[in-house]
């Protein structure tokens, strides 16, 4: 009999613990799980630059500019698709434009790139660079983030791919 009524008030407690937990608010990790679940069951788009956003600043407890972060990215496209269409190749296989966009991607990753502003203003696009402090990010978890990256201008093997994903 008393199993019984420990089994009832473990049961009643937890019911309690619940629904007081459903009054706190979503914290931006409960937000990112939301949001990642969503893409990954069809609910929502999967929208591999919102999920890389959505982890980092779930990271950050919410401190992440999404705008800042969407306009360098932004950015990097256009420049990506100004070399593309400017840097006329000579190869004439099948997976010609594929070539393209990987050449103009490496460009934007590995040159010094001069842009005219108007007649009288330059912005220079330096090249991305490995750091090679704490690769796998065991002292310092954002060294694997793309915003790192964009703030920076140095990566590792998991945020330059992301970013050019």
């Amino acid at each position: 009999m008393q199993n019984k009524f420990f089994y009832l008030f473990i049961l009643l407690y937890l019911i309690a613990y619940e629904s007081k937990a459903q009054d706190l608010p979503i914290t931006h990790y409960q937000q990112a799980y939301n949001t990642i679940d969503s893409m990954l069951t069809g609910k929502s788009s999967l929208i591999f630059k919102r999920a890389v956003f959505t982890v980092e600043n779930a990271y950050f407890d919410g401190q992440l500019n999404q705008k800042q972060f969407e306009r360098e990215i932004t950015i990097l496209k256009s420049l990506t698709l100004t070399i593309s269409q400017s840097n006329p190749i000579t190869y004439i296989e099948n997976d010609k434009e594929n070539v393209i966009a990987h050449s103009s991607i490496f460009k934007v990753m590995t040159d010094t790139i001069p842009l005219m502003l108007d007649s009288s203003h330059i912005m220079v696009h330096l090249p991305f660079t490995y750091d090679f402090k704490d690769i796998w990010g065991r002292e310092d978890w954002t060294k694997m983030f793309v915003s790192k990256l964009i703030n920076t201008n140095k990566g590792n093997c998991h945020s330059l791919p992301c970013l050019f994903r």
